[in-house]
């Protein structure tokens, strides 16, 4: 993860790409808090040597974390399969969302049981659950 960060800040035009990167790699089911954790190390490194790359990085962690602006914060797309960590139950995601009340992300998932079915589903259950309590299944 911090080389293909690296490899984007050394080609960095626009803090798009950087967002763009850290919203692979929660797709890719890394959890916000290790994505977190990679850009917090990198913001040190470039704190003295690039003006650019530094604040570029600070504005991809409040898309990350949602600091400045919780609307704008980096979600799971709907559509993504997911396993719930505590039942390993699978599901969807349908919405997600930021509660500020709970300081975090939040999502609307249709569940399926223990696997996905093959054609229409014979149960199926929506119900809230954050970020926290679900793993991205690859």
């Amino acid at each position: 993860m911090k080389d293909a960060i690296e490899h984007k800040l050394q080609n960095i035009k626009e803090n798009k790409n950087l967002r763009e990167l850290a919203e692979e790699f929660l797709h890719e089911g890394y959890s916000r808090n290790e994505i977190e954790k990679q850009f917090n190390e990198l913001l040190k490194k470039y704190h003295d040597l690039s003006e650019i790359k530094y604040n570029a990085i600070l504005d991809t962690l409040d898309y990350i974390v949602g600091y400045c602006s919780e609307e704008t914060i980096i979600k799971l797309k709907a559509g993504t399969k997911v396993i719930l960590k505590s039942t390993n139950e699978k599901g969807v995601i349908v919405h997600g969302w930021f509660d500020s009340e709970m300081l975090a992300v939040d999502y609307y998932i249709v569940f399926f049981g223990d696997e996905f079915p093959l054609g229409k589903p014979k149960e199926k259950y929506i119900l809230r659950y954050l970020e926290t309590s679900i793993s991205v299944l690859k």
